[in-house]
């Protein structure tokens, strides 16, 4: 039976935010000719073309990007779900992210994608030596824990998870990354690669979801180097 592979985007395939590196990334032109794959990231669609090229993009089967709330393959569109968050919703999270005490955010902090948003406390004109910055603090003071847990409180509905390295992904209850499952059948071989199966992180509810499947297993990868190391030693 053949084995579906699904991975995460940033920190699984590329650095965050990243070009793929150019011998990982032939590598996987020929994985993909072997293999089932898809991607599942937080990221929208223009993050996931712009990252990987748009060859290797239309290698996988599918693109499930943001959290699985917007689906394309070979470039159209499957899916795309019609959810947003509302003025008061919007509001609340800004007003936090003002409280929050860390010294050097940069602007552009909300972005609303299909079906889901991202919270990015430096904001998205960060440069690279910015994000590692704010990811060093944040190991400290667990900022972006604190706001989550406090959104998931007061918006019980919606359900807010550690998104790549500086952001926090927003979906409705129910819809991350984990309800793409639907898409595959029950008696699929499937393989998850993500580098936030941890409680609270984005990949956390599909990596265990697929781990409890008959035939799952997940990978808690700490960057795409492991993962390329997996997929060359193991299939």
């Amino acid at each position: 039976m053949m084995n579906d592979f699904i991975f995460d985007l940033d920190g699984t395939l590329t650095d965050a935010r990243q070009y793929i590196d150019p011998e990982f990334e032939e590598f996987l032109h020929e994985f993909t000719g072997k293999h089932l794959c898809y991607i599942c990231t937080g990221s929208d669609y223009p993050k996931v073309e712009e990252q990987l090229g748009k060859e290797l993009t239309d290698k996988f089967d599918t693109v499930f990007a943001c959290s699985g709330n917007h689906h394309i393959s070979k470039g159209k569109e499957i899916y795309k779900s019609q959810w947003h968050l509302n003025g008061e919703q919007e509001w609340f999270l800004l007003s936090e992210l003002k409280n929050i005490n860390y010294p050097w955010k940069t602007g552009n902090h909300l972005e609303k994608r299909i079906g889901t948003a991202n919270l990015s406390i430096p904001g998205r004109n960060a440069t690279l030596e910015d994000r590692e910055v704010f990811t060093s603090w944040d190991t400290r003071h667990k900022a972006r824990i604190q706001l989550a847990e406090k959104f998931n409180k007061i918006y019980p509905q919606l359900e807010a998870v550690i998104g790549g390295e500086t952001g926090l992904d927003i979906t409705p209850h129910g819809k991350s990354k984990a309800q793409i499952l639907e898409e595959f059948k029950k008696d699929s071989h499937i393989h998850f690669f993500g580098d936030k199966i941890i409680p609270g992180g984005n990949d956390y509810q599909l990596g265990t979801a697929v781990d409890k499947l008959k035939n799952g297993k997940s990978y808690n990868v700490e960057n795409w180097q492991e993962t390329y190391s997996i997929l060359k030693s193991q299939f």
